[in-house]
């Protein structure tokens, strides 16, 4: 409950006077729910424990989503997402979403982020179109043994998921692995527009520590402060226009 009204909370604050400048809430990760909690989750953001798992998968579900106070850029906080090495060789993801981790088997490439249109907190309304995000990382992993995920995915009014199985449904992507050197960056990366008649309604947005469904290193380590969505005003000004 306590998700569902902070969520509420934020999404409202978050809409500014122009609709086309929205950013997410919470994108410094201040807010927490269930804070120090073994399932404490980024207000506005969702990891595996809140996800909807079968029945083996939650069995074996671990916390991978974690508060920081050590490592940030500023305020008080960042949010860490780790992997883990689990039996058999394989990697279990450290994932945080905007949507609900979705884990129908014990098959890791069976597993997607969604967009629940009407779950309250497994959604995040966005009718914007930016034309580039920018954030702070820093990811322990400097050789080829993994890379990092981030996924920014503007879709239209469904149950959308990621990995994309309704292209015709995706109005714009801003989707790269990456590096920090182990060092905390500034990462600027673009959108792409597709040429359909699609009209963003939702943004599903994810962070993986391993870029790669059970695969990659399982002492992976991502820490992300200070996202923020930046608008081209020349783009806005035509598509007003």
């Amino acid at each position: 409950m306590l998700r569902d009204v902070l969520f509420l909370m934020l999404t409202v604050t978050a809409l500014p006077t122009s609709s086309f400048s929205q950013q997410l809430p919470n994108g410094g990760f201040e807010l927490w729910e269930k804070a120090g909690a073994e399932s404490e989750e980024p207000v506005g953001w969702n990891g595996v424990m809140s996800g909807d798992l079968c029945l083996l998968c939650s069995v074996g579900a671990s916390q991978r989503v974690f508060q920081d106070s050590n490592e940030k850029v500023s305020g008080e906080n960042s949010l860490r997402i780790e992997s883990k090495a689990v039996l058999g060789g394989l990697v279990f993801n450290g994932t945080v979403t905007t949507g609900r981790v979705v884990a129908p088997s014990t098959t890791p490439s069976d597993g997607y982020s969604q967009t629940r249109q009407h779950d309250l907190g497994f959604n995040c309304p966005f009718t914007s179109r930016p034309d580039s995000l920018v954030f702070w990382a820093k990811y322990n992993i400097t050789d080829s043994s993994d890379s990092a995920l981030v996924s920014f995915l503007l879709h239209g009014a469904t149950n959308f998921q990621d990995p994309v199985k309704e292209e015709k449904k995706l109005a714009a992507s801003c989707k790269y692995t990456f590096q920090t050197n182990g060092n905390w960056q500034r990462i600027s990366m673009p959108f792409t527009y597709f040429s359909n008649t699609t009209n963003p309604e939702y943004l599903l947005a994810t962070f993986g520590s391993s870029f790669l469904a059970g695969k990659g290193n399982g002492d992976a380590k991502l820490w992300i402060d200070d996202l923020e969505l930046i608008y081209n005003r020349e783009r806005l000004t035509m598509e007003v226009n």
